[in-house]
Parts: C-alpha cells; sequence; structure tokens
C-alpha cells in the first residue's frame, strides 16, 4: 500500500511566477487567505503477483504445448525485469481425476529464487496430451486456489497481498458446467471479485484462445472460439492473445506485462478548486499524464508511477 503525508497551508500567497515552477498560479490569484492542501505519496517499490497458468491437456494441444515451452524464458525474464515479487502455478483443464486443480512440477510453485526458473516452468507447462475432455479451465483454476487444494496440495501459492492473474491457455471454450453451473464465465467472475473483495489486490483472467466469434488456424492446428474465456477477461481486464499467433514470446511477454499492478490513482484529502492542481513526481513537475476526478477527489495517471518514486500533489481549496 502506497504511504501518505498530508500537510495544511495556510497562507498569504504572493504571486512570483519567476520563483518556483511548481507554484499555485492563475486569475483566482488575488484571494488574500488562500488554502493550499499539500498530500504527499510514495509509490510501492514491489508488487507481487501470482500468476496461475491454467493450460489445456487433450490431444489437439501437444503442437502448441512445445511452442509455449520454448517461450517460458521470455515469460520469466520479463517477470524479472519488472521487479516484481511472482509466483508461478501451473495446472491442467482436466478435472476427470485425482489431478484435477493440483499444481504440477517440481517445484510447484516457481519463484524468482529458485536456480533454474526456465527449467523450472518448461518441466511444469508440460502437462501432457492425455487428458480427457471436455475442457475445464475455469473450474480447474477455483479448483487450485479454493479450499481443500488451497491449503492442502497447492499450500502457499496464494498469497493474501498479491495481485491474482489467471492464464488459460487452450483451444477450446471452456466447458465448467459440472463444477459451475451452466454459467460458468459469470460464476467464475464472482469467484475474482471475491478474491478482489478479499485481499484488496486486482484480480484477473487473461486468456490465449482461439479467436472470436469463428475461431482460427494457425501453423499448429485448428482452434474453436473461447468466448467465455474471452469474455471473463474482457470483464476483468486481463490481455487477450490468439492461440493462432505463431510468436508466443510476444505473447507471454504481454501476460508478463499485464500481471504488473502498481498503483495509478491516489485519493486526496479534499476537492480541488479545478485549475489549482500541480502534480510533482520526485523532482520532475507534471503537467500532463493524469486526470482530476471530483468523485472521490483523486489523481488519477495515464501510467502508474515509477517504483519507490515520491508523488507530491498540491492543490487550492475553498476557505
Amino acid at each position: 500500500m502506497n504511504t501518505s503525508r498530508k500537510t495544511l497551508w495556510l497562507m498569504a500567497l504572493t504571486v512570483q511566477p519567476a520563483c518556483s515552477e511548481f507554484a499555485i498560479s492563475g486569475k483566482d490569484d488575488a484571494v488574500e487567505n488562500p488554502v493550499i492542501l499539500e498530500d504527499a505519496f510514495v509509490q510501492n517499490p514491489m508488487t507481487k503477483v501470482d500468476i496461475l497458468w491454467v493450460i489445456d491437456n487433450t490431444p489437439s494441444m501437444s503442437e502448441e504445448h512445445i511452442a509455449l515451452s520454448f517461450a517460458m524464458g521470455a515469460f520469466s525474464n520479463r517477470l524479472n525485469d519488472l521487479g516484481m515479487s511472482w509466483q508461478v502455478g501451473v495446472v491442467h483443464t482436466d478435472v476427470s481425476g485425482a489431478e484435477a486443480g493440483v499444481l504440477q512440477g517440481r517445484p510447484w510453485i516457481i519463484t524468482p529464487n529458485i536456480s533454474d526458473q526456465n527449467a523450472a516452468l518448461e518441466r511444469a507447462t508440460a502437462v501432457g496430451s492425455i487428458g480427457h475432455p471436455p475442457e475445464a479451465g475455469l473450474g480447474a483454476a477455483m479448483l487450485a486456489l479454493s479450499a481443500p487444494l488451497s491449503t492442502t496440495e497447492n499450500d502457499g501459492f496464494r498469497r493474501d497481498d498479491a495481485t491474482l492473474q489467471v492464464v488459460i491457455f487452450s483451444d477450446g471454450d471452456d466447458n465448467s458446467s459440472a463444477l459451475l453451473g451452466d454459467d460458468s464465465g459469470a460464476q467464475f467472475l464472482d469467484f475474482l471479485q471475491a478474491e478482489v473483495a478479499r485481499t484488496g489486490k486486482p484480480a484477473r483472467l487473461s486468456a490465449i484462445v482461439g479467436d472470436t466469434p469463428n475461431g482460427c488456424t494457425g501453423v499448429d492446428g485448428t482452434a474453436l472460439p473461447g468466448a467465455t474465456y474471452t469474455w471473463v477477461a474482457q470483464q476483468t481486464g486481463g490481455e487477450i492473445e490468439s492461440i493462432c499467433e505463431g510468436d508466443y514470446a510476444r505473447v507471454v511477454e504481454n501476460i508478463a506485462q499485464d500481471s504488473a499492478s502498481w498503483p495509478d490513482t491516489y485519493h486526496l484529502s479534499a476537492e480541488p478548486i479545478p485549475g489549482t492542481v500541480r502534480v510533482q513526481v520526485d523532482d520532475s513537475r507534471q503537467d500532463t499524464g493524469w486526470t482530476l476526478v471530483l468523485t472521490p477527489p483523486s489523481i488519477r495517471f495515464d501510467t502508474p508511477p515509477p517504483p519507490d518514486s515520491e508523488i507530491v500533489i498540491r492543490y487550492e481549496v475553498d476557505s
């Protein structure tokens, strides 16, 4: 959570444009005793994310598995470049047997601290291609993240202070009706929203699936439209990528980038007078790249400020 320092200034302001680029100035400067507030924040130094890959393990996926395995080095490299505290787990879409929802590979929780991350990711994503249909990606994810597995076989994967990213990799659509009912997408969306309410952190789904509405054909074969997965991704702000894309390195780098979640909105102590707001990030005044929101009073950045940066927001309020 970002930290905040708030100081109230009550002062007679004499406008001297050359004195400071951070001064409040404008046509209303004739106010004899303006009330000026200054709110200061420090951006989070590191963001935590738990990434659950849900990989279709039916026979039609064998070629896609090989391509994904080659790309996982780009995935871990991008996560490391972002400076996040990350954890990755992998499950498959077959929920018919004893391994339904159980994290795959050894170690089954992959972190930046293990000696060979890329090899561990390759082992974990090699889920095989003898899984039984129907592919129940959303059901498998919910099993993995819920009791009893979350406190037994998968214990330690889901952290209460981490963002959640679920990544579906499949050439078919979800069929989790046996676990989640007929509207599996809505049920899983409710689950993600409950995670947001429980942790106070974002929870989203990203989908590497067949194009909607007609599916697609690529070098590794054809894919049916992943309409349910795509809908959940749209509702949660996740990435949507085509499984027929030839370059999975680019795809997984986009997923890694989407997993980063630094705050972009900073709530103010009071409602500013429009036109009096001045924003500074570290030593640089920012006149663009942010929006004043009045309900509730806050500054929303187009791009989150860098980790560890200091944000100072100064503004005038009605006395």
